[in-house]
């Protein structure tokens, strides 16, 4: 699970290599940003917001943003697709193109490469969260110190017995719960509802 501060893979826009470079680092990395305004006039343009606070505008060379992988789950919001605003904008291997003439720089979807961005439902600060929390549980897991719990009451597997073991949330596939009733409760009052989608979009994204 990649670590979202990390600036060598989720660079910040300040940090993102120039369009210019005649060299553009071979590993893949991404640029994470939460959508503020869609600024659409004639070319697809959002206005985003990474990490560190900087504002600034993504534009589409080629297709309507708003309808961008209609097959791809993780762009897909209650059977619609679409950039939302608060959603957060995830773009491979982004390059920060410099105007000059006082002009604010812009990051450049090229032609042919607006289907390979995506889309976290949830707004960056959650992505970040949920980021945090799957790439420690991916740790345990490789270190094999995970002990599987439930996410509301602490419950474990050895706690319950082989009868009453823990069931995964289906959506997301990571929470765990000891019962019917831990699962209600966090889902309506401890906010898996909104984590869920989230959770499921970065898996898929970075299985």
């Amino acid at each position: 699970m990649p670590i979202f501060t990390d600036p060598t893979h989720f660079p910040s826009f300040n940090e993102l290599p120039p369009t210019s470079s005649p060299t553009l680092p071979q590993e893949t990395w991404y640029l994470i940003a939460q959508i503020r305004e869609d600024m659409t006039i004639t070319k697809p343009t959002l206005i985003v917001r990474d990490r560190t606070g900087i504002d600034f505008a993504v534009t589409f060379d080629d297709g309507d943003h708003r309808g961008l992988n209609p097959n791809s789950t993780t762009n897909t919001t209650k059977g619609k697709t679409g950039f939302r605003k608060g959603h957060t904008l995830v773009i491979p291997r982004a390059t920060r193109t410099d105007r000059g003439d006082g002009k604010k720089a812009v990051v450049r979807v090229p032609a042919g490469s607006a289907a390979d961005v995506r889309i976290v439902p949830g707004a960056l600060e959650r992505v970040l969260e949920m980021g945090a929390i799957i790439a420690g549980i991916r740790e345990q897991e490789k270190q094999g110190t995970r002990v599987k719990k439930c996410a509301v009451c602490g419950k474990t597997e050895e706690d319950g017995g082989k009868e009453d073991s823990l069931s995964r949330c289906t959506g997301c596939g990571l929470a765990a719960y000891c019962s019917k009733e831990c699962q209600v409760r966090g889902w309506n009052e401890l906010g898996h509802k909104a984590n869920c989608k989230v959770i499921k979009a970065i898996r898929e994204i970075w299985p």
